[in-house]
């Protein structure tokens, strides 16, 4: 069962078969299993042969008891051996038949995860839309899983019946023919039905995958969600998308139901049309009469005959739906895969070892355990002929994109790079610059042309940092040894000492999902420290330093990029994207791209003094300025989130003492969800279900007797038609309360739970995010709910109707023999401690089998969030292996629960064998203690309530575990703090009459629970209509002070006043709608341009048409589809994402007089830049306006300029006073690399 094994089976099965259409997936996998499949066939076998040796010992039992003529005491010897041979064979035929089937059902799903993950590791990016993968290793491979539990009853039923029917001919003739008939009408209408049931529930499972697609894209940008107030429409959108699954779900579940129904008429109908035909026409033909051993002996043949039918066509539904589940898995997997156009010339191959470097002495040189194959590559002539072996990069007449050749992002793309060099590449926003080192990458579609690399040995830094939720330590080694001079020399060289020297735990600190306690320009700085580390020698950097500020910038560049820069020492071949040169003067090449997506200039270091090389739009040169105060420490020395918080699972830690110590309250939750009066009428559905269907069995022994003492027609009448009255209206009674548990109880529960848990989520603080792995969240949202939906109410039914079948199965097998009811209350304890201690191993498994779930989910979020850069290090071999440990983990408690549920059944199974060898000794030695009547019906339902008591015990143990998912839902909304001080009455909504214009901050101090606060008593005046920039080194506490101002950072002291009124009486949600807020980070949610411009639908095409005119975004989006273009599917830029949610904010907000920016225009080139701030001005004038910039040049307009440095407020004036100031922190922060020609016009 090793996750690896199985990859390499079920893959080699993929691909071996091609045919089989929609069922393609289902076959490979059945090929795949053949051997586990069939070594369940022998057991199986064995048990129908147990099985129909019942009703031989049953009707030979019954003619012994009811026996004039006195028998050998030998004879009742045998029977009562006889009887322990019959069922306890049986009950160990069925424990390993149980026991492989289990095996094989746990590999299957091993198999498919694997399959799942592996085809995510070479999905195309274009096809990469929605996190469908995570639906389909939860809900869709769950469902296989219990459509594949009956599996063997497909072939072994219909030998069954057959033998069945045979045996049933041989004692009452032509009546035989009604089971048989029941059970085709049967059949027949659960085909049809189940056609209906696989579209039905593939719809379901369609809106439940666009659920758990549209959570997961809340819970991984909840962040930016929170700043621009977009929280509780979200939630709304998302229980819309709820209340369409339920409306989905109870389409599918009504038509299920129905299909249940169908497929239990045979059982509840055949002993009807049995009897009567034999009354009625066949007692006639074969000259015989209804006696207690022929009417027990007949229904003790049908009910095994209508089993086997019955479980195989309660398996139809389960399958079908198996099969729509495949199908949708084999969806994904023949999505289309990433085609790796590059060329790669394999002559002249040498090796190069991992470098031993030293802070004194550092040198390109590798050991051989970490050898990195070069491939070299010759540079072509003009008629493209290898030359030599220089080049590191080449790309040929190339033309890329995202869709289609028409609108192919770059166009006649022809490019050298030699090995060891530096090249910048540059232009406007949406130029292509992204795209360009996509195209290295593989992960566009190349339309024409070739590109080749010297060497696969690639390392990556996106422009949007992809950090694992790992230690920062972790993080940087992405997998390597530790080499801890390098280790140091890197960490020093990307201005990362101070930071580490500010945490608790310093590179030990866990980073959080994504780096979300990471500010942004530190997370950029270690997603390019573990660029380096990986010594590749290719390296990739897009636009790495745009969350930097100008000094960290500066000393970044200078230590890594300049001629005695590590990156040199190093030899690596660096391409590094940047809408801004002023840092990197010392390049090899120069590489501008024009709005177009061509190649417009290239120009080499040894031009540079001759010519002026700039983005377009920036034409006025380059200016380099030498850096002051190199050995003062950079970056930041605050941190985004207390780093020595745990990381937080409350999926799981409150769930066993909830278990144990608030069942009661659990319950309570649960049914209060669904409503008293509601489970009442459950109960009695259930009780008249169950009397209906014991009492007829009763009533079939007063028959017998009636026609004994009154033989003719009219008994026959009365009794039949009273007995198919009662089977009628059990199958009534059994229909009415399926409809009603799923059309009813259960969408009542599934709308009040979900929206429980989605209010809660929403309303936790933002530390309960940044430090809980969005995966375990998830978790609730898919595993939990899915058990909520479907698990604890099919366990519900099952265990209700147990309690009550239990109960009469007890009475009736009592009335059968009286001294047997003396036996039954010392079962009682028996299975009381049987069913505990089971109750408490299942528990325990079953928790282990959630906590080794919620990493699964979580590694496959992160492979979805960090798909391009993963790829992009070679790093999918590891990410493959780490997913079959964390497979392997999750199995094994997957598997164990399987196992101790077959412990119960062989225990529960021998303990009723035992009963049933106690009742035939009694019985046989104490004849004139029972009838045949008596004893044939206690026989009859010995083995049903062998079965409904092993149901019982384990309906009872999967319902506690199915509402553990309830118990983990009342924990996370007992113990998760929200962000709003419930103790306190906060006001909801922003008083009437505010018109927010003016914010101050009074000494305020912000600490996470750390030593050193992050910000620390600053106090901050801006004025209405007055614009006022912050900056500072990157960390210095920026954003964190924005943070405090949206109620996203926890303020230890000080206060926050808008126009005088303290905004610490308003709720969280009401003081973000004072703000309009643009985050550094573009969000944005599964749909359109038009729902993700407009979320509220408010404007009419033509504005929004017109906002996206403005901001140049209009050509981009139209060739696209417009406003109706998949958001995902458009190539925007980071950049042009960023002028996206500008435009959103006027959509949205634009009558908020307060705008807030942190760093949203970092992305852009200095023309984009133009158009936003140009844009702000004309829309948001008169607006009170708070900036935090990096690019000093964008605030150099405004009224105030607020200057942050450890987390306190060093400045604050005019920026020409400022510029005055000698010594200055801001002049300071001037004199490092600014662009004096390129100022912004606000």
């Amino acid at each position: 069962m090793a996750s690896c094994f199985l990859d390499d089976k079920f893959d080699a099965s993929w691909n071996e078969i091609r045919r089989g259409g929609k069922y393609r997936l289902a076959l490979a996998t059945l090929w795949s299993l053949r051997w586990p499949l069939l070594s369940a066939a022998f057991p199986r076998v064995c048990q129908t042969a147990f099985t129909f040796a019942q009703p031989f010992l049953i009707a030979r039992v019954i003619d012994f008891v009811a026996g004039d003529a006195p028998e050998d005491a030998a004879v009742g010897y045998g029977l009562v051996g006889a009887t322990a041979l019959v069922y306890g064979g049986w009950a160990i035929s069925v424990a390993v038949y149980k026991h492989k089937t289990f095996g094989m059902i746990t590999m299957a799903r091993g198999g498919l995860v694997t399959l799942v993950y592996s085809k995510t590791l070479r999905i195309d990016a274009a096809s990469l839309q929605d996190s469908a993968a995570v639906t389909l290793i939860s809900t869709n491979v769950q469902s296989i899983v219990t459509g594949w539990t009956n599996i063997h009853e497909l072939w072994a039923s219909p030998i069954e019946v057959g033998i069945a029917v045979y045996l049933l001919e041989l004692r009452v003739g032509l009546a035989c023919m009604a089971p048989v008939v029941i059970a085709i009408l049967s059949t027949m209408g659960s085909t049809k039905i189940a056609a209906l049931t696989q579209k039905r529930q593939d719809y379901w499972l369609q809106t439940v995958q666009s659920r758990v697609s549209a959570t997961s894209a809340m819970l991984t940008k909840i962040k930016g969600l929170k700043m621009l107030n977009f929280l509780s429409s979200t939630a709304d959108r998302i229980q819309e998308l709820r209340l369409e699954e339920v409306i989905k779900a109870k389409s599918y579940l009504r038509v299920d139901a129905l299909m249940n129904v169908c497929a239990n008429a045979s059982t509840l109908l055949s002993p009807v049309a049995t009897l009567l035909l034999f009354t009625f026409v066949s007692s006639r033909t074969l000259d015989s009469q209804l006696t207690s051993s022929s009417a027990y002996y007949i229904l003790n043949l049908v009910a095994l005959m209508s089993s086997p039918l019955g479980q195989a066509l309660n398996a139809l539904p389960s399958l079908t739906s198996s099969l729509a589940c495949f199908a949708r898995i084999q969806q994904y997997l023949e999505r289309d895969e990433r085609q790796d156009y590059r060329l790669e010339s394999r002559e002249h191959i040498t090796s190069m070892e991992s470098p031993q470097v030293t802070r004194d002495n550092l040198q390109p040189e590798f050991s051989s355990a970490e050898a990195i194959e070069m491939m070299s590559l010759r540079p072509l002539d003009h008629a493209g002929n290898v030359l030599g072996n220089e080049l590191a990069v080449a790309i040929d007449d190339g033309h890329f994109g995202y869709d289609v050749e028409g609108n192919a992002v770059l166009k006649d793309v022809n490019l050298r790079i030699v090995p060891r060099s530096i090249t910048v590449v540059t232009g406007p926003v949406g130029s292509g610059k992204s795209t360009l080192l996509k195209t290295i990458l593989a992960e566009v579609k190349c339309f024409k042309g070739f590109v080749r690399l010297r060497s696969p040995g690639i390392a990556y830094c996106g422009q949007e940092p992809w950090l694992q939720n790992q230690t920062l330590r972790d993080n940087i080694l992405g997998g390597l040894s530790f080499d801890e001079s390098l280790y140091t020399e890197i960490t020093r060289s990307v201005g990362l000492t101070s930071d580490l020297a500010a945490m608790p735990q310093a590179d030990l600190t866990v980073l959080g999902a994504n780096g979300t306690r990471l500010s942004g320009g530190q997370a950029q700085r270690v997603a390019l420290a573990r660029a380096i580390y990986a010594r590749r020698p290719l390296l990739l950097l897009d636009d790495c330093l745009s969350g930097l500020d100008s000094k960290t910038a500066r000393f970044v560049c200078e230590t890594l990029f300049a001629r005695s820069g590590l990156l040199r020492r190093l030899g690596c071949t660096v391409i590094v994207t940047t809408h801004s040169l002023r840092n990197f003067t010392e390049a090899d090449l120069y590489v501008v791209l024009d709005g177009d997506g061509r190649v417009v200039e290239r120009q080499g270091a040894s031009e540079m003094s001759h010519s002026r090389v700039s983005s377009p739009g920036d034409r006025k040169g380059l200016h380099h300025k030498q850096a002051e105060d190199q050995q003062e420490p950079v970056g930041s020395t605050t941190l985004q989130q207390g780093q020595q918080a745990p990381r937080v699972d409350t999926d799981l830690a409150t769930d066993e003492a909830s278990t144990r110590g608030g069942r009661k309250g659990v319950w309570r939750l649960y049914v209060n969800s669904i409503g008293w009066y509601y489970c009442s009428i459950y109960l009695l559905l259930n009780a008249a279900y169950v009397f209906c269907t014991r009492f007829a069995q009763i009533w079939v022994g007063w028959w017998v007797d009636a026609g004994q003492a009154s033989p003719g027609r009219h008994t026959n009448t009365v009794y039949g038609s009273s007995y198919a009255g009662l089977q009628l209206a059990a199958m009534t009674f059994f229909g009415a309360l399926l409809l009603y548990m799923f059309q009813i109880m259960v969408p009542r529960s599934a709308q009040s739970l979900h929206w429980t848990l989605l209010q809660t989520t929403i309303r936790a603080n933002h530390h309960f995010h940044a430090s809980t792995d969005p995966g375990i969240t998830l978790n609730r949202f898919s595993q939990d709910l899915t058990l909520i939906d479907l698990d604890l109410p099919s366990y519900a039914i099952e265990y209700i109707i147990d309690v009550f079948l239990c109960i009469g199965q007890a009475i009736i097998i009592s009335l059968g023999l009286y001294y047997i009811a003396a036996l039954l209350p010392a079962i009682i304890p028996i299975v009381y401690f049987l069913q505990r201690y089971y109750l408490q191993t299942s528990r325990q498994i079953r928790l282990l089998d959630l906590e080794a779930k919620s990493p699964l989910f979580s590694h496959m979020l992160e492979t979805y969030s960090g798909l391009t850069s993963l790829r992009a290090f070679g790093w999918t071999s590891r990410f493959q292996a780490h997913n079959h440990a964390l497979l392997d983990q999750s199995q094994r408690p997957f598997y164990a629960l399987f196992c101790i549920q077959r412990w119960l059944a062989v225990v529960l199974n021998l303990m009723v064998a035992a009963l049933a060898v106690c009742l035939v000794a009694f019985a046989t030695q104490f004849r004139d203690l029972t009838s045949g009547n008596a004893i044939g019906v206690a026989l009859l339902n010995v083995v049903s309530f062998a079965q409904t008591l092993t149901q019982l015990v384990a309906a009872y143990t999967s319902l506690e575990t199915a509402l553990g998912a309830i118990v983990r839902i009342k924990g996370f909304t007992q113990d998760v703090k929200p962000e709003d001080d419930g103790e306190r009455a906060l006001l909801e909504t922003v008083p009437e009459g505010l018109v927010a214009t003016a914010v101050e901050l009074k000494n305020v101090t912000i600490s996470y629970g750390l030593p050193e606060p992050a910000v620390k008593n600053v106090s901050l005046v801006v004025r209405a209509g007055t614009r006022v920039g912050i900056c500072g080194r990157s960390g210095s506490g920026k954003s964190t002070l924005l943070m405090a101002l949206l109620r996203l950072a926890p303020i230890t002291n000080g206060s926050v006043t808008v126009n005088d009124f303290d905004v610490a009486a308003l709720s969280g949600n009401a003081v973000r709608s004072l703000y309009n807020i643009i985050p550094q980070a573009p969000v944005f949610l599964p749909g359109n341009v038009r729902a993700n411009l407009d979320p509220t639908s408010t404007h009419d095409d033509e504005k929004l048409t017109s906002i996206l005119r403005s901001l140049h975004l209009w050509d981009v989006l139209a060739c696209r589809g417009g406003l109706d273009a998949d958001m995902d599917n458009t190539p925007l830029s980071q950049g042009q994402k960023q002028l996206f949610c500008i435009g959103r904010a006027l959509v949205c907000n634009g009558d908020k007089r307060i705008l807030l920016l942190d760093e949203s225009t970092s992305s852009m080139d200095v023309q984009s830049e133009r158009v936003a701030m140009r844009f702000i001005s004309e829309n948001f004038s008169g607006h009170t306006v708070v900036v935090i910039a990096h690019r000093l040049e964008t605030i150099m307009g405004f009224d105030k300029i607020a200057v942050m440095d450890s987390g306190g407020l060093v400045e604050y004036d005019t920026p020409g006073n400022l510029l005055r100031r000698e010594d200055g922190a801001f002049r300071m922060l001037w004199a490092h690399g600014v662009e004096h020609d390129s100022h912004s016009t606000m």
